[in-house]
């Protein structure tokens, strides 16, 4: 069945950018500390940002045809999600998300 979460990342833009993760749900949290560390250098470039989190999200599974996809939606179609997984909302602006607790690298 997978342990499904959507990461879905916000820059304010009224498309909403999607990595979905077929396997990712077990450690959401981690991943997202060490994908925002990695990232950090390009922390207000939301474009770079947003590539050096999903390349770290993916870094293991990078070559594989399966566990992953990327597809960007409208905003007014987010509630979509909600049938895909667990849902996590990752502002580029502030490089924080929603899961569980507020997290942010301020560097």
């Amino acid at each position: 069945m997978g342990a499904r979460v959507n990461y879905i990342f916000d820059d304010g833009s009224e498309a909403i950018t999607v990595l979905y993760s077929h396997w990712g749900a077990d450690s959401i949290a981690e991943d997202l500390d060490m994908a925002f560390e990695h990232a950090l250098k390009r922390k207000g470039d939301y474009g770079y940002w947003t590539r050096m989190v999903i390349s770290y999200l993916i870094k293991d599974q990078l070559l594989e045809d399966t566990g992953f996809a990327i597809f960007a939606i409208p905003r007014t179609e987010i509630s979509e999600l909600d049938n895909w997984g667990e849902n996590v909302v990752i502002s580029c602006e502030t490089a924080t998300h929603d899961y569980e607790r507020s997290y942010s690298y301020n560097g």
